[in-house]
């Protein structure tokens, strides 16, 4: 691929005559006082042992002869494209999708894709291939629709620019799409351009600026690209100030691309160009020979003292990093990797000393014969590792790839913590930072950087500034289109020591999964360190804590960080005063916490709780009845050492309850007798009881006896558990403790007085101390008494008049009120409330031996004072009212008379009385019938029927019914009621037969009308009929039938004869 004019230079200088010096009489690029330190270490290949370590090398189309880089589908072309040369390893890392799948058709995580050149022995063509890998070392080859299954190759248009081939190339994913700028081969086997194609999958591709080239050489310009150009190498990142674009375009995206670029006399340089798309691109004119960027380094025994070509370009913050393949004049067949770095692309700083970065002696797999030559790389930062892939061996018998890997910076150990919207960060650095150093601060992809903030910086030097740098760094993850980071820079560099970083990236941010922290000096990574973030978090609750009940705490543990936690360990001291600890726990979002239940504290009991997991754990406990003070729970959860825990405060969490003592108290008393008599010795028994749940210490009984009981004395006794006080006298007020289910019986006497008059009602009461709570207070208050000797015993006694009761009669009650108990009950009432169906109701009161009525007289419902109701005292009441006509079944009637306030009646059930009537209706019905006094045969006849109800009850189910002579048929009837009255029906067209109701003085009348037929002669006898209902009694049954008759008359026409 390269052209050595290395050979000719030994040839000149073996005859004689130095044919190519080395150019003198440039501005030489500069260099820094810093070392590269780059430790690669090589990846060894999982290919047969053949390959001595190789990830991936030219096909072997030999049968039986072992390949590194198998298909992952389908078999090699017959005329495989390469089976000679392969270069560069283009490699991204990527995403599997349906679209672009990877090995074996897999279609999701983790996918590396590589496109490489690949040649045919003794063919001038180069085309490119495509390989895809679960992890970057196992690779496999995608069979592409092209030639020998290649997925790009030359145009074949005839004079165009890629006529025959498509060589060295880099491809980049930017929007989620793949993108790849290639050096074309025309059909003179040279490269006069770049080539711009663009893929969504990786193997199909399509040209763009209608085929064209994006860049060409600048022929005769005299500059370092005037004759070929080779290896465009392109990252996407911001527009800056101090890395300005096109024009000097100081924002937006920036297209940077780096080549090779070659003059007549073979001498190779770096060239740089920028473009706002990708497609139309300004060449900057480098303040190297000839206008390029990088050159050789001049003398004959550096590494590049002799070329300098084929880049690989990151960006890591504040520095562009190339990697750039290399020869000097000692080993002018030997390529070596070089590492130069730049703040804006144009200016770049070699190191010192200018060692190779990488170089064929760290090598383990060229084949035996061949340079032990390591070139044109391909690059990857992944997290904090960089990986390299490399082709082996001289460039016209490249055939396999190897890979290394370095992890630059001594590994430092900071801790990140998150308060709110706040993250701060805090670490010790070994190293001086020198100046324009600068820490790098890497947040996962798709952690937001918009709402960043800076709080506070400590440790570094004036002048220190910490931003969110657009476009920072072209990660693995960023398909070189670079992404944002958090870039601290420092102008005046910063010492050893203890540093702290605060920022903020807004209150609605969640947790990152890591933070990547790298400190920079102009060069290389100096200090560095991955931080696995996790965040747990722990919470527990009580509800009421009360003595002698049981106690349940509820203690979560959550992760509500991004990543998943294993071997979380939990711990707790449960409160000492707890007794028969047990707890259950219930896992959730794929949590573990088996065993689920156990007893007693935990000591670093594992949890597995993936992020947004959480763990609830039922801790219960029985606290003893006497416990008081409060009750200490503390639990505690450990992040493992691999994650470091953003908010240790919250993974505490102790948890100081009070102890409610909280006792059901309540008091009852009785008395013997029940109603104290003056001049006898009463009893009282008070019953104090304690239902818990806790044990009450110092609950105070009070009695205060009535002034007419005198020479009280008391004492007390207590069930097991609580504690009475000693014995007393007179009035009541003493301590106790009572145990939960306790109770403490006080038992007191004394003597009634015999001048008492009135004993009035008393009250008994227990209270609990101020750190008690009784749930039920309304039972700690016991009120009873009243009353003192003196019992009258009243009755009450009904009768009725007359005997048997008709609805629409009066009918007269006579209630006899008798006092025959010890005292008088002046004030006694008597009540008798009427049922509706008796009216018109009067009364009239009278009193005896003594007893006299508040009111003589009155109507309506009875309720009268007997103002004065000795002993042997009685009162008689007469009571009238009518009897609704309407009434029917039983009429029931119930007197009473209650004791006035004071006076206990011994025998309460005498103090009412019922009477209990049937009713029995009385209906006088009678009925009339009018017939005309003759008929004509053959015509109609009309008469009518007239019932009537004499009273006093309503007839209700009276039946009517008439009886018509042989000849006459009824042919229809109407009837008419009275008002209160009603008809069965109103019209019929046969004999009239009719259920009726009749009210007292109702009538209804028929009238009907019949025909009377041909053989009709003589007397026409008709009659009509009335019955009472069955439940009634009818006084008169005589007039219950009507008879009458009628003549039947001929009319005979006659014919008249005039003579």
């Amino acid at each position: 691929m390269r052209r050595n004019i290395a050979v000719l230079w030994l040839l000149g200088f073996l005859g004689g005559l130095l044919v190519f010096a080395p150019p003198t009489g440039r501005t030489p690029v500069a260099h820094a006082t810093v070392p590269n330190e780059q430790n690669w270490t090589v990846t060894p290949g999982t290919c047969d042992p053949s390959f001595q370590g190789a990830v991936f090398a030219a096909w072997n189309p030999a049968s039986g002869n072992p390949n590194c880089g198998v298909f992952t589908s389908g078999a090699p072309s017959l005329n495989q494209f390469d089976t000679g040369q392969v270069f560069p390893p283009n490699v991204l890392r990527d995403e599997a999708s349906v679209t672009a799948p990877c090995e074996n058709g897999r279609t999701a995580g983790l996918c590396y894709r590589m496109w490489y050149v690949g040649t045919r022995s003794g063919e001038p063509y180069r085309r490119i291939g495509y390989a895809v890998s679960p992890d970057g070392v196992s690779w496999y080859r995608v069979q592409g629709p092209h030639t020998g299954g290649s997925v790009f190759e030359g145009s074949g248009q005839p004079g165009s620019f890629d006529e025959n081939g498509a060589t060295t190339f880099h491809v980049i994913k930017d929007g989620g799409e793949y993108r790849m700028w290639y050096t074309g081969v025309n059909s003179s086997g040279t490269w006069r351009g770049f080539g711009y194609a663009t893929s969504n999958n990786g193997i199909t591709w399509t040209r763009q600026n209608d085929g064209l080239p994006v860049l060409t050489r600048r022929l005769g310009s005299g500059l370092f690209d005037d004759d070929r150009i080779i290896g465009p190498f392109v990252l996407i990142d911001e527009a800056s100030a101090t890395a300005p674009c096109e024009s000097g375009r100081a924002n937006g995206r920036c297209f940077r691309m780096w080549y090779e670029g070659f003059r007549a006399d073979n001498n190779f340089y770096i060239g740089h160009a920028l473009s706002p798309d990708g497609i139309n691109w300004t060449i900057v004119n480098g303040p190297d020979e000839l206008g390029s960027v990088l050159s050789n380094s001049g003398g004959f025994t550096a590494f590049d003292s002799n070329d300098v070509g084929l880049t690989a370009v990151i960006k890591d913050g504040a520095i562009y990093r190339m990697w750039y393949q290399a020869k000097d004049y000692n080993t002018p067949d030997t390529f070596r990797i070089g590492h130069v770095t730049s703040v804006n692309g144009v200016n770049w700083v070699r190191p010192d000393p200018n060692d190779p970065a990488f170089y064929g002696g760290l090598d383990t797999i060229n084949l035996p014969g061949t340079n032990d030559d390591v070139w044109v790389v391909r690059l990857l930062k992944e997290d904090l590792t960089y990986r390299m892939w490399y082709a082996t061996a001289g460039t016209p018998n490249s055939t396999r790839f190897g890979l290394v890997e370095m992890t630059q910076g001594v590994p430092i150990t900071p801790t990140v913590r998150r308060s709110g919207d706040e993250f701060r960060i805090e670490f010790n650095t070994q190293r001086t930072i020198p100046v324009s150093g600068s820490v790098l601060i890497t947040l996962p992809p798709g952690v937001s950087l918009d709402q960043f903030s800076v709080i506070e910086l400590q440790g570094f030097e004036p002048g220190a500034v910490l931003a969110r740098e657009r476009g920072a760094i072209t990660d693995a993850y960023s398909g070189f289109s670079a992404r944002d980071a958090l870039l601290l820079r420092l102008p005046n560099g910063a010492v050893p020591g203890p540093k702290v970083i605060r920022f903020s990236l807004g209150a609605e941010a969640p947790n990152p999964a890591y933070l990547l922290l790298q400190t920079f000096d102009t060069h290389k990574v100096l200090e560095r360190a991955r931080v696995n973030l996790g965040d747990l978090r722990i919470t527990q609750s009580v509800g009421t804590v009360v003595a002698g009940a049981s106690v349940v705490y509820t203690v979560t543990v959550s992760n509500v960080g991004p990543n998943a936690v294993s071997n979380a360990l939990l711990n707790s001291v449960f409160p000492t005063q707890l007794t028969g600890i047990t707890w259950t726990c219930a896992p959730s979002g794929g949590a573990s916490c088996a065993p689920g239940s156990g007893s007693g504290n935990w000591s670093s009991k594992p949890l597995d709780l993936p992020s947004g997991s959480s763990v609830t754990f039922t801790v219960t406990g029985n606290l003893p009845p006497a416990e008081t003070g409060n009750l200490t729970d503390t639990v505690s959860v450990s992040t493992p050492a691999v994650l470091n825990e953003l908010t240790p405060g919250d993974n505490v969490s102790t948890l100081v309850t009070p102890i409610e003592v909280r006792g059901d108290l309540s008091i009852t008393r009785a008395s013997n007798p029940v109603v104290p008599q003056a001049g006898q010795p009463i009893t009282y028994t008070l019953t104090v009881a304690n239902s818990g749940p806790s044990t009450v210490v110092g609950a105070n009984v009070v009695n205060m006896f009535p002034i007419s009981v005198t020479n009280v004395i008391w004492n007390c006794s207590a069930t097991s558990g609580s504690v009475c006080p000693a014995p007393g006298s007179g009035n009541m007020s003493a301590a106790v403790t009572l145990a939960p289910g306790g109770i403490a019986t006080f038992t007191a006497t004394g003597m009634v007085s015999p001048s008492a008059v009135v004993m009035p009602p008393h009250s008994a009461m227990v209270t609990v101390p101020g750190n008690v709570t009784d749930p039920n207070p309304d039972n700690n208050v016991f009120t009873d008494g009243g009353g003192l000797g003196r019992s009258a015993d009243l009755a009450i006694s009904k009768a009725v008049a007359p005997a048997t009761v008709v609805p629409g009669l009066p009918v007269t009650y006579t209630i006899t009120v008798t006092n025959t108990g010890a005292a008088d009950a002046d004030g006694a009432t008597v009540l008798d409330l009427f049922p509706p169906t008796i009216t018109n109701v009067t009364w009239t009161c009278s009193g005896a031996a003594g007893a006299g009525c508040a009111q003589a007289s009155g109507s309506g419902d009875l309720m009268v004072t007997l103002s004065s109701f000795p002993v042997g005292g009685s009162a008689t009441i007469t009571m009238t009212g009518i009897v609704a006509a309407q009434a029917t079944g039983n009429l029931i009637n119930t007197a009473q008379v209650l004791p006035p306030v004071g006076v206990e009646d011994p025998a309460f059930a005498n103090n009412s009385a019922s009477i209990s009537s049937v009713l029995q209706p009385r209906t006088d019905l009678s009925i009339a019938q009018t017939t005309p006094s003759h008929a004509v045969v053959g015509q109609t006849i009309t008469y009518t029927i007239t019932v009537q109800n004499n009273g006093p009850s309503v007839a209700a189910g009276a039946r009517v019914s008439t009886t018509t002579p042989a000849h006459v048929v009824v042919t229809g009837w109407v009837c008419a009621a009275s008002a209160g009255s009603q008809c069965g029906a109103a019209s019929g067209a046969a004999p009239v037969d009719d259920v009726v109701t009749l009210a007292p003085g109702g009538a209804i009348t028929y009238t009907v009308t019949g025909t009377v037929f041909n053989r009709a002669v003589g007397q026409l006898p008709f009659s009509g009929a009335v019955v009472a209902p069955a439940s009634a009694e009818d006084p008169v049954l005589t007039n219950n039938q009507a008879q009458s008759s009628t003549q039947a008359l001929y009319v005979v026409t006659l014919p008249v004869v005039v003579r």
